[in-house]
């Protein structure tokens, strides 16, 4: 989920909770440009225009980006209005990424340079099922700008402006506590002033793998001792590879648009 808090009203872009429809303070969509490798939002009201940028760099000639279970959330804020206020962005990343069902329970880790949370069970390539989403792993927030947080539907959606400010506007979790994932809503939540800035985003699957009996790890981990140095250098190196990407991007859809333009637009989605 999403929200942009000004004077601690917050102003909604998207997430779980019905109650958005509801909103006098959402953002609308306003525009939507979709390529191969990201898609980009543009959300708007009489207030401020919010810009999302998603990335995953599925870049086939680069294994070694290709490999890595990371995405990227670029975020961009332009007020409408000339006076000074108190403008702070918001980001979740629900734990429902790494249980399947409900009544799971997961923890909060706090690494070297990120924020994560997992399952407190973890029997990793343990299950494969139809309708059967990954149990196992964590998932982790790159950076210092991060918080651990439940119920937060309830503080993003249901009143105008937060019950208390700053600080305490999120309701924080307990790093010691385990939490009903569908229940209680855990979140990694990004919090931030800034009108711009980078959320990478990365999946610890442990083995992602198995082969002839054998779990594997993914190709990045022959170059990198352990997924925080992985994830370091993927936040690091992001404007090269969003280069990259937008080059991969332009070639594509140069490519395929040659054969007609649904045939672009349907590639792209592929």
């Amino acid at each position: 989920m999403a929200a942009v808090s000004v004077d601690g009203a917050r102003h909604y872009a998207f997430g779980v909770d019905s109650t958005i429809t509801k909103m006098k303070t959402r953002l609308y969509q306003s525009d939507l440009k979709i390529t191969p490798l990201s898609t980009v939002y543009v959300l708007e009201n009489e207030v401020l225009k919010l810009t999302l940028t998603f990335t995953t760099p599925l870049l086939l000639n680069r294994l070694d980006i290709l490999s890595r279970p990371v995405s990227y959330v670029k975020y961009e804020i332009e007020p409408k209005f000339s006076d000074k206020r108190d403008v702070k962005f918001y980001f979740g990343v629900s734990s429902r990424l790494c249980t399947d069902q409900p009544g799971q329970k997961v923890s909060f880790v706090k690494h070297r340079n990120s924020l994560a949370m997992g399952n407190t069970v973890q029997n990793p390539l343990a299950r494969s099922a139809d309708n059967c989403t990954i149990e196992w792993g964590y998932v982790h927030m790159y950076g210092t700008n991060n918080c651990m947080s439940v119920e937060a539907d309830k503080y993003f959606c249901n009143n105008s402006v937060f019950v208390v400010p700053d600080k305490n506007s999120i309701k924080r979790a307990h790093p010691t506590v385990e939490y009903d994932s569908f229940a209680e809503m855990p979140y990694l939540t990004y919090e931030s002033r800034a009108l711009s800035g980078l959320i990478t985003i990365g999946f610890d699957e442990v083995y992602p793998i198995e082969y002839f009996g054998n779990p594997l790890r993914e190709i990045y981990a022959e170059k990198y001792a352990s997924f925080a140095d992985m994830l370091e250098a993927a936040n690091a190196e992001y404007p090269e590879i969003k280069a990259e990407c937008d080059r991969f991007d332009e070639e594509f859809l140069a490519e395929a648009g040659a054969l007609g333009e649904d045939y672009a637009y349907i590639t792209t989605l592929a």
